[in-house]
């Protein structure tokens, strides 16, 4: 009997502790009241606007389970964005879901992201700043906030859609092919923005191009093509 009682004391004990909440970034720890930047995004301009996502893969892990955790997050640089913590997903400002259960050394996908619809490259906006926190409703302690900021590349390039033969760095087009080859870059209109020869391994400067998405293709030894977002 004796024995009995203690395991329920223990068990209650065990259930009466706070969980110890933190938040994630794809496989990445975050630390409270410090700033984090996603840059990476997804740019369809295939239609007659370019579409735009931005999704850090933000998770809430917990060591204990808990049924009532709070999640906030508020856009301070204006933009909307989108929340769903695995049930409706909620398009503003400031989004808040409440009442949200973390398994024991379990994790709750927050399903935040930027998306947008824009008329050209140029519209997608910079810094995006958004102040996520996250707490155990009852428990002032447990309650932490971080700032992330989304696309906040002071210029820059990404590759949208590459193949092995070409990488980027800064605004530079790093290429890798095994003879003489052409390499044309040129915006979604189709005019030309950049002609040149190109062998071996080199690179190719684009800090004199404009903002916007382009298309690169080389044709020679090698056949790839890809675009490219230039910041």
């Amino acid at each position: 009997m004796k024995k009995t009682l203690l395991i329920l004391s223990a068990l209650a004990a065990s259930m009466a502790a706070n969980a110890e909440l933190n938040l994630y970034m794809g496989s990445q720890e975050l630390v409270a009241s410090q700033q984090y930047w996603f840059n990476d995004m997804t740019v369809n301009d295939e239609g007659n606007y370019v579409e735009v996502k931005i999704d850090p893969k933000l998770s809430v892990r917990a060591d204990k389970l808990t049924f009532d955790v709070q999640v906030t997050a508020e856009c301070t640089s204006g933009q909307q964005i989108q929340m769903c913590c695995g049930g409706a997903c909620e398009k503003n400002t400031k989004v808040v879901k409440s009442g949200l259960k973390v398994d024991a050394n379990g994790s709750l996908n927050l399903d935040f992201e930027f998306t947008g619809e824009f008329d050209n490259a140029s519209q997608i906006p910079e810094g995006i700043t958004t102040d996520i926190t996250i707490e155990e409703l009852g428990v002032p302690e447990s309650k932490k906030t971080y700032t992330l900021i989304l696309n906040d590349k002071q210029g820059g390039m990404e590759i949208v859609a590459a193949d092995n033969n070409v990488t980027f760095g800064g605004k530079t087009l790093n290429y890798n092919v095994s003879g003489p080859s052409s390499l044309t870059i040129c915006a979604c209109d189709g005019s030309a923005a950049l002609s040149t020869e190109i062998n071996g391994n080199g690179s190719v400067d684009l800090s004199n191009m404009q903002r916007g998405i382009y298309i690169y293709r080389i044709a020679g030894s090698a056949d790839a093509a890809g675009k490219v977002y230039i910041k």
